[in-house]
Order: structure tokens, then sequence, then C-alpha cells
């Protein structure tokens, strides 16, 4: 039965689709190195776009 909810692979890809879109845009600002106003996550494709998280600050 489908109740209208996202497959978890499509989610998968559109996550990765936002990410590689928002990476482009940072990297076409000229951003490389970022720190971040939350809980440490990985992001494997930022290096390809030549972007670095160097610090994680947890919000609490």
């Amino acid at each position: 039965q489908d109740r209208g909810e996202t497959p978890p692979q499509k989610r998968q890809q559109s996550a990765s689709r936002t990410v590689g879109v928002g990476s482009q845009i940072l990297a076409d600002l000229g951003v490389s190195k970022m720190r971040l106003l939350s809980s440490p996550k990985r992001y494997h494709a930022l290096s390809g776009f030549g972007l670095e998280v160097v610090e994680y600050i947890d919000q609490e």
C-alpha cells in the first residue's frame, strides 16, 4: 500500500543531490574552509568541491 512516503533510497539520493548543489554554490562563492553550527556529520562529497569542515560548533 502506498502511503505517500518517499522510499529510503530516494531520500538518500535527494539528500546527496542537495549537498552537491549546496557544495557547488559554496565553492563558487569562494568558500573553502567552514565552521558548522551542528553536531558532527560526515559529508563525503565535500572534498571533491575543495571544501573542508574545520570545526563543528555545538548549539547547547
